[in-house]
């Protein structure tokens, strides 16, 4: 977390004094509503109420309970306010029924949040770093979820409005204030510092391998791969005839990508290098991945999200390579495997050249040029350290790296 000047706090703090005057709610009957203070602490990180999304109705209650994990009736007001889309920004407050669920409430912000580490580890990491040091704030029965820029200067706020220094904007119903509530803070953990132990997937075996991270699936999406035999075959015929609409599609929009940017006479590490670089400059994160309140696409599992739309998930990612590598006779593997400790699917690819197997992950390489590409035919032991965990026992070891191939 970083470490503010006093001068900026103390301007915010002058900020919120001047918009409010300070009293003690219990002598004066002033009371919080969940929303004046979700606002009040918003102003504190320099956010917009406007700029961000307040969840209301059904999707503020699907936050709540199948998100945050809190039971039904056990809140009496929440507002919620979040970015969406590759923006991990959210600041909810939550005014409880009473102090008996206070624990369990905190413990559901805290699962809640190392779940969005998860989601934009590797995908967005300033967004990872962002949940990394955001927080989960208590008052008394009045909690707080802190994912900002400035999480220190919102704790800040939410304090000095529950503890008598601040005092709400007039018309505000709301309950009062517990009787001296005592703040409570639980700064969310850096996931490198305090590794995230693996889900209970009891049904799902453990794999070791020395000096690595355990391997369990996770089992959050559908990991199956998409079956490109049928297109393949096309593909080496030269007749789609039989090929069902969508495969149809899928081949056409691969060809054209191939036509483009392999060419005759090329190594297969050209053809590789150029498969990657079309794939990572023209293909984005589909983000409605982890959105709760998106319709995901479900071709953004499979080669034609990424070739038709654009966009995929990290599946989409390898099957695209995996196809457009197939199709320039390239060797290549999809590994389905895991991320953050095993509480996240993700898949990635292998290659083998001159014999010599290779790593590589398009999706996390995804928008950078090749001068900045850190999964490009990377060893098994850099997969490992990235916070790639997968089948230890089933996949092969790549031992060399891309400096080590012969153009």
């Amino acid at each position: 977390m970083r470490t503010k000047s006093i001068l900026p706090l103390a301007l915010i703090l002058l900020l919120l004094l001047g918009s409010c005057a300070p009293g003690d709610p219990a002598d004066t009957g002033a009371v919080w509503s969940a929303d004046a203070l979700a606002q009040v602490v918003l102003e504190s990180c320099a956010l917009s109420p406007d700029a961000l999304e307040k969840l209301e109705g059904e999707d503020q209650t699907l936050y709540l309970t199948a998100l945050y994990g809190l039971p039904e009736g056990t809140w009496e007001d929440c507002a919620i306010y979040r970015a969406g889309g590759v923006s991990a920004t959210e600041i909810a407050v939550i005014i409880l029924e009473d102090e008996d669920n206070v624990q369990e409430a905190l413990g559901g912000l805290e699962e809640y949040l190392t779940a969005r580490e998860g989601d934009f580890t590797g995908y967005a990491p300033e967004q990872a770093a962002l949940v990394a040091q955001s927080a989960a704030v208590r008052h008394g029965r009045y909690l707080a979820l802190l994912i900002c820029e400035d999480p220190e200067a919102a704790q800040t706020a939410f304090s000095r409005c529950l503890d008598g220094s601040v005092v709400p904007p007039t018309g505000s119903p709301a309950p009062a204030v517990s009787a001296a509530p005592t703040p409570e803070a639980r700064i969310h953990p850096v996931s490198s510092a305090v590794p995230t132990p693996a889900p209970a997937n009891t049904d799902v075996p453990v794999v070791t391998y020395p000096g690595r991270r355990a391997y369990r699936q996770p089992n959050l999406d559908d990991m199956t791969l998409y079956d490109t035999t049928a297109i393949l075959s096309a593909w080496a015929g030269g007749d789609p005839s039989a090929l069902s609409e969508l495969d149809q599609s899928i081949l056409s929009l691969a060809a054209q990508v191939l036509d483009e940017i392999v060419h005759a006479g090329m190594t297969d590490y050209e053809k590789e290098r150029a498969i990657y670089q079309w794939l990572t400059d023209h293909v984005v994160y589909d983000y409605d991945h982890y959105d709760p309140l998106a319709e995901l696409d479900p071709n953004s599992f499979n080669p034609y999200g990424p070739l038709h739309n654009g966009k995929g998930v990290c599946l989409g990612f390898a099957t695209t390579f995996q196809l457009l590598m197939d199709m320039a006779g390239v060797e290549c593997i999809t590994v389905v495997g895991a991320t953050f400790n095993s509480r996240e699917d993700h898949a990635w690819n292998m290659v083998r050249l001159d014999d010599t197997w290779y790593c590589t992950d398009a999706t996390w390489d995804k928008g950078s040029p090749p001068e900045a590409w850190r999964y490009f035919n990377v060893t098994s032991d850099r997969m490992a350290k990235t916070d790639h965990q997968w089948d230890y026992s089933q996949i092969p070891e790549a031992t060399a790296a891309n400096g080590d191939i012969q153009e």
